[in-house]
């Protein structure tokens, strides 16, 4: 257990909701939206999932007011705060434990503990979920990373909790989510906390792609000079279950430290090229939202052809953020808009002209000419070599030509190209043998897109053959 971290009780009603890696008890006040405030017993922690809940009692008769806020003091001496979303979960006590007190259980967004009236932060440590590895360091447990941001060089070490081993059996197992590691991280500046958020934000992106699964933190505990713990901040963050398709073994400590170091600051520098302005005012984060699908894709606990999608997706999300990034030169259209609008009147002219003998309803040829515009954008094969070109990644010709009609199949008809392919369509390109073939090869395909992305090359898993990679060697 960490040093000066709350342990979790075997026994209690938060144990009812799972497994837990904090356990907090005390006396509380609610804020509800009217301003009204409640007195209440509490116990609030975090699940190893992730999620942060609230399970208090009061002897206050209030019905359907939502909650504004929480503050309270734990039996240890530790204040809690929470804000923002408060959700109503259902209680998991059996009927003998009810009482005539209102017993309820909120599902929140965060938690926040201070443990210490100092302020000065030293350093951080950040519990991650999912994460397997081999450290260069002390048998294996710890991996000392060096990561240049934007020309400034900060090192981290990643470190392997207790029973470390048992964990990971655990998920292989049983495909779960449990913190497995924590990151620590030495602040630049005094009080700087938000900053090694970000620094560790990516890196948890990083970490996700060489391991093939959904790596996030969900606590951060900050450490004053002299190890004492000041405060312990709990999020609700997206968490996913384990997944062992990982492009780099994460049994050779050395080459997960060579990928990380190296694709550090272009991760960085890819995500701020690809931030896009949405119509609704938001900024959006497009690599970060295609890492999430690609991860999401090679998840199991879905329909097949569902995963398939997803890597179509995430396929679609680059292709859109290249798109609107001018030093590809490549845009949505093939010519502005405007001016292909004053050709449409001759291109229906054309086109009316061919089929008006072939198509006599009046229909039919109204929805023909309303996919005239359709002609004025890239096709999605010119715009993938565009950014492989850009990427300096070059697959066969023929994988890109299987890839493009797995994609069509799978966002069209939801099924794979082996599935619906006719004949006519497998004699220009023959498919996988099988619809896990198929999907395996959109995997292995989307893996060395992300590595050639993030600017990589040496040794990866490669998965193309389902259950059974082998170390290959990416140029």
């Amino acid at each position: 257990m960490r040093m000066n971290a709350p342990s979790c009780p075997d026994q209690g009603a938060l144990s009812l909701y799972g497994a837990c890696i904090a356990d907090y008890k005390g006396e509380g006040t609610l804020e509800l939206q009217d301003g009204e405030q409640i007195n209440c017993n509490f116990e609030a922690g975090q699940l190893e999932s992730g999620r942060v809940i609230l399970l208090y009692r009061t002897n206050a008769a209030w019905l359907f007011t939502p909650v504004r806020s929480f503050q309270g003091v734990s039996v240890d001496g530790f204040r809690l705060q929470a804000s923002g979303k408060f959700d109503d979960i259902p209680d998991l006590r059996d009927d003998e434990a009810l009482e005539v007190d209102r017993f309820a259980v909120l599902d929140l967004e965060g938690l926040n503990v201070e443990t210490n009236s100092v302020k000065f932060v030293h350093t951080a440590r950040f519990g991650v979920t999912n994460l397997a590895f081999r450290g260069t360091e002390t048998n294996g447990s710890v991996l000392p990373l060096a990561l240049n941001a934007d020309g400034d060089m900060t090192r981290v070490q990643v470190r392997r909790l207790e029973h470390y081993d048992r964990t990971i059996e655990h998920l292989e197992l049983f495909r779960n989510i449990e913190v497995t590691a924590e990151i620590e991280v030495t602040a630049q500046l005094p009080g700087d906390p938000d900053s090694l958020t970000e620094l560790i934000e990516d890196l948890c992106y990083i970490l996700s792609i060489a391991s093939g699964t959904k790596i996030n933190w969900v606590y951060r505990d900050l450490y004053d000079q002299a190890g004492v713990l000041i405060s312990r901040t709990h999020r609700s963050r997206i968490t996913k279950p384990y997944c062992g398709l990982a492009i780099i073994d994460p049994r050779l400590g050395v080459d997960l430290k060579d990928f990380v170091e190296a694709a550090y600051q272009t991760y960085r520098t890819r995500k701020a090229q690809l931030l896009r302005n949405l119509a609704d005012g938001t900024t959006f984060d497009y690599l970060g939202a295609a890492v999430d699908a690609y991860l999401n894709a090679k998840a199991e606990g879905d329909f097949l052809q569902v995963r398939g999608a997803k890597l179509a997706v995430a396929m679609e999300m680059l292709k859109a953020a290249f798109l609107g990034w001018s030093e590809i030169g490549l845009s949505e259209f093939i010519v502005p808009p405007e001016q292909f609008k004053d050709m449409e009147p001759n291109i229906k002219n054309c086109v009316s002209e061919s089929i008006r003998e072939t198509i006599p309803e009046a229909v039919q040829r109204a929805a023909v000419y309303a996919n005239v515009k359709g002609l004025n954008r890239w096709p999605f094969r010119s715009v993938l070599e565009r950014v492989f070109e850009h990427i300096q990644f070059a697959p066969a010709p023929r994988d890109i030509t299987l890839f493009v009609n797995s994609r069509n199949k799978l966002v069209h008809m939801g099924l794979f190209y082996v599935e619906s392919a006719d004949e006519v369509e497998r004699k220009k390109c023959q498919p996988s043998a099988t619809k896990v073939e198929e999907f395996f090869f959109l995997v292995h395909f989307l893996d060395r897109v992300f590595m050639k992305l993030l600017g990589f090359s040496g040794r990866y898993l490669d998965w193309h053959k389902p259950g059974n990679p082998t170390v290959a060697y990416l140029p």
